[in-house]
């Protein structure tokens, strides 16, 4: 491995933890959004579901 592709990794892989700290923040602050919309969701379906209308999705 030569230098200039040693040096590209060890530079980008900062970018590559900072992005991928950037996506589990934002996964963990919509988790709960989610959660709710899918009890929100589970409620409604089965208050209105019936038999053969398919299983209640998220």
């Amino acid at each position: 491995m030569n230098l200039i592709t040693s040096t590209f990794l060890l530079l980008s892989i900062p970018y590559f933890l900072a992005f991928f700290l950037v996506r589990l923040l934002t996964t963990l602050l919509h988790v709960p959004c989610i959660v709710h919309r899918c009890v929100l969701h589970h409620s409604i379906l089965h208050t209105y579901w019936r038999p053969g209308m398919g299983a209640p999705m998220c």
